[in-house]
């Protein structure tokens, strides 16, 4: 499971509170605490993680979560499974692709609420680049750590810049099937097809 793939990496680069990990989470996406307690209970059974109980003069004591050999083992081998890259199954597309059964309107709405979900994800990405590039590289271990991070950051960036592209292109496309549908329906006479 990614989830639990995912706190193994954060773990591993440095172990952590639940509520310090959920912070390190991309906002999008971004898990709920009770989420993440969830496969850190299922990670302590199964010995992928284990706690370390940490007092602090100033705030409540915390449980910090290590990773053990066998999270170790189990990160290395998710690592290197290239067969988990799975196909893309996206709902949107799903809606889109049975589009010519709806409305025109209703199609062109839920490619334009894609385009706003993009948008205000490439205006998250782009400040959180833009703090990433503030800090230093204690922040992020080392420079092969931050490396892989700016990489991650590009791909959601272009991939969002993508998808909007996409968006605005798809949109003037229907419009102008639609368009010239309606003019030849009107040439032949026929009433106007009541999807359009």
């Amino acid at each position: 499971m990614a989830m639990k793939h995912s706190l193994l990496g954060l773990i591993a680069r440095k172990p952590a509170s639940g509520y310090s990990l959920r912070k390190r989470f991309f906002r999008p996406g971004r898990p709920v605490l009770s989420q993440i307690y969830r496969a850190l209970n299922e990670m302590l059974d199964e010995g992928l993680v284990t706690t370390r109980r940490v007092e602090n003069q100033k705030r409540p004591a915390k449980n910090v979560f290590l990773i053990t050999e066998l999270g170790q083992a189990e990160l290395k081998r998710w690592l290197t499974d290239n067969a988990a890259i799975a196909p893309i199954k996206d709902e949107m597309l799903q809606k889109l692709w049975f589009g010519s059964i709806g409305k025109t309107e209703d199609a062109i709405a839920l490619i334009q609420s894609f385009k706003y979900a993009r948008q205000s994800e490439l205006k998250y990405y782009a400040s959180t680049a833009k703090k990433i590039e503030r800090r230093d590289l204690r922040t992020f271990g080392n420079a092969l750590d931050k490396l892989y991070w700016d990489l991650v950051l590009d791909y959601v960036r272009w991939r969002s810049k993508a998808e909007m592209a996409w968006a605005e292109e798809a949109i003037k496309r229907i419009s102008n099937v639609t368009r010239l549908y309606l003019e030849e329906a009107e040439k032949a006479g026929d009433p106007l097809h009541s999807r359009v």
